[in-house]
């Protein structure tokens, strides 16, 4: 049960994921390539976390897993916080 749940998300992800993945890259862009599904996904990086990639597309957001993708392109860095010292 758990094998058939797993490869229906992973094909649901694979078209949503098709249906927004623009076709030209640019210099700033990443690519994120989903190996064992065959594709790819790219757009401009807007935060990343241990677990997942946040990317800009031309149709929207999309949150990504690190595990499941391959990064290609500019380093996608979480936007580091300000720490004031009281004092």
């Amino acid at each position: 049960m758990f094998h058939q749940v797993k490869s229906i998300r992973a094909a649901f992800l694979a078209c949503a994921v098709a249906l927004i993945a623009p076709s030209i890259v640019s210099a700033d862009q990443i690519t994120l390539t989903f190996e064992e599904h065959g594709f790819a996904i790219t757009g401009d990086c807007k935060s990343a976390t241990n677990s997942s990639y946040v990317i800009v597309t031309d149709h929207g957001e999309v949150t990504v897993p690190k595990d499941m993708v391959t990064h290609d392109g500019a380093d996608c860095v979480s936007p580091t916080a300000v720490i004031v010292a009281a004092g």
